[in-house]
């Protein structure tokens, strides 16, 4: 393809001429990695973010909702306090969910790890993207351990490298990508509440056919069933043996 070239790394492919390949951790500003024991969760207090919440992109927070005690918070976080943009990155169970932080009225959990990029060179939104993006994930996977649950180990993140255009560049397909993202997210919400009502539409044709038959002005009579509440008057009920 014209304006391409390879970028020297298999599972990366071709890049622009004008793009470079870069070890992520060289383009941060810190990372600070949740792996830990796991706080003492109470019925009120603050939101406690885990590996579940993280998923497609972004924080779903009714995927689950814990909470650890408010005054807990500083020691819980004491790694590293959140900032709007940072990349949240699960290490396990899954592995390689990653999202914007959105909100700072959170703490996080074990699993989790936070990446902040350095913004004269990086862009937080676009590193999202890179990292959800098909080949990197695929690496994630090759370098990824354990038999129930594959994780990745913090020693192995030095491996991962991002095709890296000019920030400009970055946030005009940050922008682009979140944009498009959210067009699908819409669509997709409204195909699956189209098959959630095509689904009441069929149990509801089952149900009117092996209760009421063909006639749908059939006379119909009470049972002594719990479930089949009524059955017209010229059927019976009869056990299934």
């Amino acid at each position: 393809m014209r304006g391409m070239k390879d970028s020297g790394i298999e599972w990366i492919g071709e890049i622009p001429q004008t793009w470079t390949i870069k070890r992520m951790l060289y383009c941060l500003d810190s990372v600070v990695d949740y792996r830990g024991k796991t706080p003492e969760k109470v019925d009120d207090g603050i939101l406690l973010v885990t590996a579940k919440n993280i998923k497609d992109g972004k924080i779903n927070y009714e995927i689950s909702r814990e909470y650890v005690r408010e005054e807990l918070y500083d020691e819980i976080m004491h790694r590293g306090k959140l900032k709007i943009g940072d990349v949240l990155f699960t290490t396990e169970a899954p592995l390689g969910e990653v999202a914007n932080v959105d909100s700072t009225e959170f703490a996080l959990a074990q699993r989790v790890i936070k990446f902040r990029a350095n913004a004269k060179i990086l862009d937080n939104y676009y590193l999202k993207y890179c990292l959800m993006a098909p080949n990197t994930q695929q690496f994630l996977q090759m370098l990824s351990s354990g038999s129930t649950a594959t994780g990745i180990k913090a020693s192995k993140l030095p491996l991962i490298k991002i095709p890296l255009p000019d920030i400009y560049t970055q946030k005009k397909i940050a922008s682009l990508l979140n944009d498009e993202c959210s067009n699908i997210d819409r669509i997709s919400s409204d195909i699956l509440h189209q098959i959630e009502l095509l689904q009441e539409y069929k149990q509801s044709v089952i149900t009117e056919a092996v209760t009421k038959g063909l006639d749908k002005n059939v006379a119909m009579k009470d049972t002594e069933s719990t479930y089949w509440k009524a059955i017209p008057q010229n059927w019976k009920l009869v056990d299934i043996k």
